[in-house]
């Protein structure tokens, strides 16, 4: 007697999806004459998620870092720093954060002492290399006012900072949503893209007669993992 067995195999490819992007937290401080001023990140960081802060100097200082005490130094991308002469706005991240299970204080260091208005973001969801997507820069009294433009290249997020020399409140463009500010003449805003944009982050309020500096970036979303093949029983089947 003879028998014959037949195995059916098959390959079926799996992706997994990525986390959507997600401001997991926030926080926002004002610190007077000092030149390293500090926000904290209140219980820590996650492992992998993108730590973003917002600068806005009321007199215009230098930024010469940005670092803390989980991570290390920050980057501070050209390009997103600059200065109308009386103020400073800027942007500096830091990619693929350590988790921390205790306080992460970030700090801003200054080459001198002056009035800093520091917004500071955890992100999830956040690609892990090579975050950074698109920054511009501008000084303006324009109307609306910009932070220059740019055209991101998929879905992420885009954070602006904004540091004015006069007094007009401003309200974030309709796209975006506010971030926490300490009630200076500091302003921040945030949105989370679904694909690729084109924005100069305008306000719909303006300083008209006082220049303000602003500053804008983008960042990428993590994008699902490659399909990976897996092996899968079809069926079996036999002749005798």
């Amino acid at each position: 007697m003879r028998r014959l067995c037949l195995t059916l195999l098959g390959v079926l490819w799996l992706a997994s999806p990525a986390s959507a992007q997600t401001l997991d937290y926030q926080n926002a401080t004002s610190t007077a004459g000092s030149a390293t001023p500090t926000v904290t990140i209140v219980g820590g960081t996650d492992a992998g998620d993108l730590l973003v802060i917002a600068i806005a100097i009321r007199v215009s200082a230098t930024i010469t870092g940005v670092a803390d005490g989980t991570n290390g130094a920050w980057i501070c991308p050209v390009g997103a720093d600059v200065s109308d002469g009386n103020t400073r706005a800027a942007i500096c991240y830091f990619q693929n954060s350590a988790a921390s299970g205790s306080d992460v204080v970030v700090t801003v260091t200054l080459n001198a002492a002056q009035t800093t208005y520091l917004n500071v973001t955890e992100w999830s969801g956040m690609a892990t290399a090579s975050a950074l997507d698109q920054v511009n820069e501008s000084t303006d009294t324009g109307t609306p006012y910009t932070h220059g433009s740019i055209t991101t290249t998929q879905a992420g997020i885009i954070i602006t900072s904004s540091a004015q020399n006069g007094t007009t409140t401003e309200t974030p463009n309709a796209s975006f949503t506010a971030l926490t500010n300490t009630g200076g003449r500091d302003y921040f805003q945030y949105w989370i893209t679904s694909g690729a944009q084109t924005t100069t982050g305008e306000y719909t309020a303006v300083e008209t007669t006082q220049l303000t500096s602003g500053a804008i970036a983008s960042f990428k979303a993590a994008v699902a993992a490659a399909a990976t093949p897996r092996l899968m029983l079809l069926g079996v089947g036999g002749v005798e």
